[in-house]
């Protein structure tokens, strides 16, 4: 269309204008995001081909904890301080987006748990990049000083995959957004060495896919796990190949006669078939049976546990504790708490060092009550009370 203006001595001035569609959709790339104190990253959305950028607003809600500067459709987020905020894009024709952005403190550390890791060629490992409670980074960066050996290659948040490619020997380096970095050794190795011995074994008979070389495995023995199938691992024993049982927890029946006395390789047993790592142990412990019992000394309970699969605050805490403690954790036991949540009566949980510090780590949930697994003092103080000087502090 043609707009013009007349005066009223017949001179004029004309204006062409031009109708194009109005923005067909408002979509931010993210619903939400989160970020350390100090970090930025981008938000992106769709413009229309023929849209101008005056079509588009964006704003956030709180400038002082997550302030930002748009350039064509990237629009850059700066984490300025611990809270929340709205990012808000608006079009011209009354179409909308939001994204949460939350801003948590930024890492003073990070750890990557152990020193060394031995990783058998052709196969991967995932690593874990641990910060301090409460703290977080969106950005990691991760390195390989020998990427001929291994390569490394971040899977999601905080996670990397480690791809072992000859033998020998690299060193793995994680940073966070604001240059806090952890390094870990990996050894790629052809055969892998349980850091567990084992209590017994006897070869499997009559398996078509199986190595006779090898027939017992003697307590005690450390053997390498080459593969598994159900219950069976094949190992590697004194040069040799072949498969290998061994009795786990679930079977109870096999566990009908434990004394005290076998608990330690009943243990080992377990770890063998069913891993180290925290969250297994405490998964197991979670998985058995309440019922109210007395308490008795600490390796009876365990004793009991094995056998039944069930027990009160006081079996469940001793047994987390023994395995946790044979799995070669630094673990206490919380034996004298107070339930103030239903009514003050005795509460028994462990408590376990982290690379982050002691975290308290509860195997009987309570009703009405969140699972208190690796948490703070403040996270687990409103609902049950402990003898502060006697156990490390949570923080």
């Amino acid at each position: 269309a043609v707009v013009t203006a007349t005066a009223h001595n017949g001179v004029k001035a004309s204006c062409n204008v031009f109708i194009i569609a109005a923005p067909s959709q408002a979509k931010l790339s993210a619903s939400s995001v989160t970020y350390g104190v100090g970090e930025s990253g981008k938000l992106t959305f769709k413009k229309d081909a023929d849209c101008f950028d005056r079509f588009y607003q964006v704003s956030t809600s709180n400038k002082k904890v997550a302030d930002i500067k748009v350039s064509g459709n990237e629009i850059t987020v700066s984490a300025k301080a611990v809270g929340s905020a709205k990012i808000t894009l608006k079009t011209c024709n009354g179409l909308s987006a939001v994204c949460n952005v939350t801003v948590k403190k930024a890492p003073t550390k990070v750890s990557l748990g152990d020193s060394a890791i031995n990783v058998r060629i052709n196969k991967t490992y995932t690593l874990t990049a641990g910060i301090d409670s409460g703290a977080y980074s969106s950005l990691y960066s991760w390195s390989s000083s020998n990427t001929s050996v291994a390569s490394v290659k971040a899977s999601s948040n905080g996670k990397a995959v480690v791809t072992a490619k000859k033998l020998g020997t690299t060193t793995v380096t994680v940073k966070t957004f604001n240059g806090k970095s952890a390094s870990v050794k990996i050894n790629v190795v052809n055969v892998l060495e349980y850091k567990n011995t084992i209590a017994s074994s006897t070869m499997k008979k009559g398996a078509s896919w199986a190595d006779a070389t090898v027939t017992t495995v003697p307590k005690g023995a450390k053997v390498g796990i080459l593969s598994s199938s159900g219950r069976w691992y094949e190992i590697e024993y004194n040069g040799k190949t072949g498969w290998i049982y061994n009795k786990a927890l679930q079977n109870v029946t096999n566990y009908s006669s434990i004394t005290t006395a076998t608990l330690p390789a009943v243990v080992d047993d377990y770890l063998f078939i069913n891993g180290t790592s925290i969250n297994t142990i405490y998964n197991y412990v979670l998985s058995t049976g309440y019922t109210n019992m007395n308490k008795g000394t600490l390796e009876d309970m365990c004793v009991y546990m094995l056998r039944y699969k069930r027990g009160a605050c006081y079996q469940r805490a001793a047994l987390l504790y023994y395995i946790l403690d044979r799995a070669g954790y630094d673990v206490v036991w919380v034996s004298d708490g107070i339930d103030d949540y239903t009514g003050g009566g005795p509460h028994n949980w462990c408590m376990i060092r982290m690379s982050y510090g002691w975290r308290h780590i509860d195997p009987t949930p309570v009703i009405g009550l969140p699972t208190f697994y690796l948490v703070t003092d403040n996270a687990i103080a409103p609902y049950f009370r402990w003898d502060r000087t006697k156990y490390p502090k949570a923080v």
